[in-house]
């Protein structure tokens, strides 16, 4: 298989990582779960803001764009802080901890999905979706999922302002769209309901879909999915054998790194893969200057992405950021 050598251009010393998320502006949130700490890195991976969080369980945990409000569930309530951990002031809650929220990126709202209001426990088709005007801390609409959601990830559209939602139900992934027009949520699930959402394509027109990881058997052939967004419907497809040769599965840390690039990686072998958009094919493997055993790609767009594992935080780029890759003549 052809190879590319990735360029390290970052490195950061950094233990007990739970989660990494991006931000605006080529920064990344890392949650720490023993310590109960967010930090914010740049896009040379120094540290420019730390949050140690309350001390027990967390639901829901978004940081604004500014870094000036974080979100976090609390005793049964979504709780606003400022940038320094002062609380600003709550949203009542079910008495259950939500499960996941981002911010719009003006900051003015807060996506949350929760367990419905009223509700003694979350019970089937309890669970919510909500819309909470910061300025106010109130609630500007929400609506049923109509399912029990495990967990959900929210990934927020380039727009801004829509949020994706990669939610697992019953141990089964599904897919939802949601954005506010006219003060009334518009929520739209997938069909695909057996397809976890890895991410959305820097101009918002589609996104990303592997299978869940449950389902991969022998003998069946796993396949990464582009979708167009307006509709769900799959564009284009590559089938793991095609890209390997092997009986394997794509994991769910697929994602775009350029308009025209995806890294995706393969669950067995490990392997970090560099695929073409239009159509869908293998360009090259990613090959790196030092073992990154059992880390996982995060890409962020232009053409950068990062590994996480063995304590480390690493950040790397291609030989020639932006440049159309082709396997070389056979």
């Amino acid at each position: 298989m052809y190879a590319v050598e990735a360029v390290l251009v970052a490195e950061l010393r950094l233990e007990l990582v739970d989660h990494v998320r991006p931000l605006a502006e080529q920064r990344w949130l890392v949650q720490r779960a023993a310590p109960n700490e967010l930090v914010v890195l740049d896009y040379q991976l120094t540290p420019i803001w730390r949050l140690r969080l309350p001390a027990g369980r967390l639901g829901v945990v978004a940081v604004a764009d500014d870094l000036s409000l974080v979100a976090v569930s609390r005793g049964g309530r979504v709780v606003l802080l400022d940038g320094s951990g002062q609380q600003l002031a709550s949203v009542p809650g079910t008495g259950f901890q939500s499960s996941a929220g981002v911010f719009t990126a003006d900051g003015a709202y807060l996506w949350a999905v929760s367990p419905g209001r009223g509700s003694e426990a979350p019970v089937t088709a309890s669970q919510e979706l909500w819309l909470i005007d910061v300025a106010t801390c109130s609630m500007v609409d929400r609506r049923r999922i109509g399912m029990f959601v495990d967990g959900c990830q929210p990934i927020r559209h380039p727009d801004g302002h829509m949020v994706g939602l990669s939610l697992w139900v019953d141990r089964h992934p599904a897919i939802g769209w949601a954005i506010c027009e006219r003060g009334r949520i518009d929520l739209r699930l997938s069909p695909w309901r057996d397809r976890v959402l890895t991410d959305v394509h820097p101009a918002g027109s589609e996104y990303l879909s592997v299978s869940r990881e449950q389902s991969f058997v022998p003998g069946r052939d796993d396949e990464l999915w582009r979708h167009r967004l307006r509709d769900d419907r799959p564009v284009d497809a590559l089938a793991v054998s095609a890209a390997t040769h092997l009986d394997d599965a794509w994991d769910a840390k697929s994602g775009y790194l350029s308009n025209e690039l995806i890294l995706a990686s393969t669950l067995d072998t490990g392997w970090h893969l560099l695929i073409g958009t239009a159509p869908m094919e293998l360009l090259a493997e990613v090959a790196y200057p030092r073992p990154i055993a059992g880390s996982l790609p995060l890409p962020w767009g232009r053409d950068r992405w990062l590994t996480v594992g063995g304590g480390r935080v690493r950040g790397w780029v291609l030989p020639s950021p932006g440049e159309q890759l082709r396997l070389p003549p056979t």
